[in-house]
């Protein structure tokens, strides 16, 4: 369990539930998850979360940024490390608006471009080892 999930086009999630042949995915769009990311450009970190009103949608917010924050759309965003579950280095997706206020600063991330979710079969999976 914890396991991260990768495509080829960047980050989907963490296992969270495990069967015989079959796992379970928390995907980044999910409201309960979250992941420590940056956004190499501007050396910029923050916090991915899932929202609920967006889980469908591919989309999810980069959240906990200073309200300066030097980002701009089609910024790349990748994991920064921080956490126990997910490396540093791991693409996630692209700045796709910037939402600034007085106190902070809200980031939509599209995850890899893609506008529907990922779904993939077992048999196109590859087991990793760390």
């Amino acid at each position: 369990l914890g396991m991260p999930v990768i495509v080829d086009t960047g980050l989907v999630g963490s296992v969270c539930e495990v069967g015989y042949t079959w796992c379970r995915v928390r995907v980044l769009t999910e409201a309960s998850s979250s992941v420590g990311a940056y956004i190499p450009s501007s050396g910029e970190n923050g916090i991915i979360e899932g929202d609920i009103s967006l889980k469908d949608t591919g989309i999810c917010m980069l959240t906990y940024l200073s309200p300066n924050a030097d980002i701009q759309v089609g910024d790349l965003v990748y994991t920064n490390g921080q956490g126990s579950v997910y490396p540093r280095g791991i693409f996630i997706g692209v700045v796709e608006s910037i939402d600034v206020d007085k106190n902070a600063v809200s980031v939509v991330v599209s995850m890899f471009g893609r506008e529907t979710p990922v779904e993939f079969e077992l048999d196109q999976v590859e087991v990793v080892s760390q």
